[in-house]
């Protein structure tokens, strides 16, 4: 687990907003900002889910959405729907959280992680990098995978 608030480099278009989030904190963008994070993830496969608070987007009835570039590549956009009544939108404000799922597993070894947020509604808590089981046909394949939720042993960031 990465904390948005340990992004790497200037603090250009975004900031820390103490108080929210699931350890006390969370990243707020006034203006359209992109976060970098350098993570070493160990042998395996890994599921990388950014964790937003549920929030209501700027546009009514958009997803909540943010980009996320792996190794400088071309960014993905990942999104959740708000939808007011639905049951996973009332648990994920139980939570306090939403996840959104990368729809691409990682290999172990270092990686720059860049989350790119352009709606102000948008409140960044973290960055988490679940196991996936091994998968015989699809060991080297980068085809999607649902998150084993196994936690991180091993992971580690630098600055």
């Amino acid at each position: 687990m990465i904390e948005a608030e340990e992004a790497e480099g200037p603090r250009t278009g975004w900031r820390v907003v103490d108080g929210l989030g699931r350890n006390g904190a969370a990243v707020a963008a006034a203006a359209p900002a992109t976060l970098s994070y350098t993570v070493t993830l160990p042998p395996g496969r890994w599921q990388l889910s950014a964790e937003m608070l549920p929030t209501y987007p700027t546009t009514e009835g958009a997803d909540l959405t943010v980009s996320v570039a792996i190794n400088g590549g071309t960014p993905v956009r990942v999104s959740v729907p708000r939808k007011t009544g639905d049951r996973a939108w009332a648990l994920a404000v139980l939570d306090n959280r939403l996840d959104l799922a990368l729809p691409t597993p990682l290999a172990a070894g270092r990686h720059t992680v860049s989350i790119g947020i352009d709606d102000p509604a948008i409140l960044f808590d973290a960055l988490r990098f679940d196991s996936l089981p091994a998968s015989t046909s699809a060991a080297s394949s980068p085809a999607a995978s649902s998150s084993a939720n196994a936690g991180t042993q091993g992971l580690s960031h630098g600055h």
